[in-house]
């Protein structure tokens, strides 16, 4: 229940940044949502199976597809969405990773501090454009003191 509360009141920052009228104001400015749906065949996203998605997908000017970094796993893919490099470049190479100076497994490698290129959410924060991020790897703070104007880490 707690986090269907928060999850709510996310929902709700969300509106109130990308509503249409803002103290009696229109905001026309364009908006864009990355939405991912991480592990979902190209078989299951269908009119059948997700009604409502599908619906809002041909309302809205259609999806985009990519193709998957090396290696093809969660946390560098989506990292490599959010950032246009290479897992390589940007440094998220695993989910999770062996650290040998600590000699320690790291569980979760989806934290800011690890990543080496700049987010689009802070490249669109530093030009200005009010950002919002919900359970995106590594939107996780600040990258070099930029941080979205809200987010729910993942």
């Amino acid at each position: 229940m707690k986090r269907l509360f928060y999850d709510l009141l996310f929902a709700l920052t969300l509106i109130v940044l990308t509503g249409n009228t803002i103290q009696g104001q229109t905001n026309l400015s364009p908006k864009v949502v990355l939405f991912s749906l991480d592990g979902i065949g190209v078989d299951q996203f269908n009119e059948q199976m997700m009604p409502r998605l599908w619906k809002i997908m041909k309302e809205t000017g259609g999806w985009g597809s990519s193709t998957p970094s090396n290696p093809a796993m969660t946390f560098p893919s989506h990292v490599s969405i959010a950032t246009g490099v290479h897992p390589e470049r940007h440094g998220i190479v695993s989910n999770s990773y062996y650290d040998s100076s600590t000699n320690e497994i790291v569980k979760s490698s989806a934290f800011i501090e690890y990543l080496g290129e700049e987010p689009i959410w802070v490249a669109t924060t530093r030009k200005g454009i009010r950002t919002a991020v919900y359970h995106w790897p590594c939107a996780t703070g600040a990258w070099k003191g930029i941080a979205p104007e809200v987010y729910k880490i993942f």
